[in-house]
Parts: structure tokens; sequence; C-alpha cells
């Protein structure tokens, strides 16, 4: 399934005009992580954090596959730590920003 078919059947996302990512806010971040989790989808190979005009402001995190690790290992351990960052944003920051996910393999 290609990134924007899987934000569309989720019923998910924004398209950011500017580049043509798909943009989420907080709560469908934390949406899409679980589902990508539940599911085994794909490793999560990082994320930016924007502010409301869509702009990289904030942060970012990433994730470094590991070649000794299964991919369902990879795929665990890469959500864990989108997780980790996402749920470590202040409050303001939660309401404020949204985030773009790189779905990797």
């Amino acid at each position: 399934m290609q990134e924007k078919e899987f934000y569309a059947e989720l019923g998910i996302g924004r398209i950011r005009a500017l580049t043509g990512e798909t943009i989420l806010t907080y709560h469908e971040t934390l949406t899409a992580i679980n589902y990508i989790s539940k599911e085994e989808m794909c490793i999560i190979l990082g994320g930016d954090v924007l502010n409301a005009n869509d702009e990289y402001i904030y942060g970012f995190w990433d994730y470094e596959t590991n070649s000794t690790l299964t991919r369902g290992q990879n795929v665990c351990l890469s959500c864990q730590k989108a997780l980790s960052y996402i749920t470590s944003l202040k409050d303001k920051e939660k309401n404020n920003y949204v985030l773009v996910l790189d779905p990797g393999e």
C-alpha cells in the first residue's frame, strides 16, 4: 500500500502543498503509528515537527534499521521510538504542530 493510500484509508492527514507530503496532527500521528505497529506495515524511519504554517521549525527523530534484527523487530522498535518522541512533546506543542512521518520499507 502506498503512503497516501494508507493515510486515505485511515481517513487522516492532509497534503502539504509545498512538497506533496502528507502531514498529520498529533492525534493522527498516534493513530498512524499504532496502526503501523499493529499491522507491522513498515519501519518508520523518522519524522519532523512543523508549525501551523507547515514550516520545519522544531525538531525531528529518526530510526536506523538494525540489520541484525528481523523486520518485525525493526518495525516494533521504530514505532516505539516514534511514540516516545511524539508523546514527549509538551501539551502546547501537541496542539500547535503537525508532523510528517517517513515510512520506510
